[in-house]
């Protein structure tokens, strides 16, 4: 009985240290770490272009985080007067 389980405790344990070994190969394979490293990266920048942006629109509600994401007065997306006056909000490409 305790040879049953002195085997089976082994088992556990080699097949735990496999499996951790496994998993990193496939992290590293699939550039799952630089992947997370790069998203994380990202929404800082998404995070830096929006405050700048919403430093930028007067009587901006924006810069709060609960109008961040819900807009009482949402407009339709095909909304062509609503888009060009958001327009003149941001930086010109210069070519």
């Amino acid at each position: 009985m305790t040879d049953n389980l002195i085997m089976v405790t082994v088992y556990l344990i080699v097949t735990f240290i496999i499996f951790l070994l496994l998993r990193s190969v496939n992290c590293w394979y699939w550039k799952i770490d630089e992947r997370i490293k790069l998203q994380k990266e990202h929404n800082l920048l998404l995070n830096q272009i929006f405050e700048s942006l919403a430093n930028q629109v007067p009587n901006s509600r924006v810069k709060t985080d609960e109008a961040r994401f819900s807009w009482p007065d949402q407009k339709d997306v095909k909304d062509t007067e609503a888009f060009e006056k958001l327009l003149k909000f941001l930086p010109k490409k210069d070519d």
